[in-house]
């Protein structure tokens, strides 16, 4: 039961970190638009932190995957230990 609870929390750092990323994306498109005509003196505090808010959401995803995939091999070593237990309990 608490394998599954941290699979689902991980499924959910893992969305949290897709909506960063796809957040972070849409500001860089419309600081993208501004480069061109502004220089970078004149740009919004939003513009300047793109760059490592993109990382942290990269950063989440990762360890949310991360955590994901634990969690289903420590599932499977369970699932794979209780049946050689039954095995050699007959």
């Amino acid at each position: 039961m608490l394998r599954k609870l941290i699979l689902l929390l991980s499924l959910g750092v893992v969305a949290v970190g897709l909506v960063i990323i796809k957040t972070q994306h849409t500001k860089d498109a419309v600081c993208a638009a501004h480069r061109g005509s502004v220089s970078s003196i004149g740009m919004s505090s939003d513009c300047l932190n793109v760059a490592s808010l993109y990382f942290a959401g990269f950063a989440i995803v990762v360890v949310g995957a991360l955590a994901v995939v634990s969690t289903l091999t420590f599932m499977r070593r369970k699932r794979r230990d209780r049946s050689k237990t039954r095995r050699f309990a007959r």
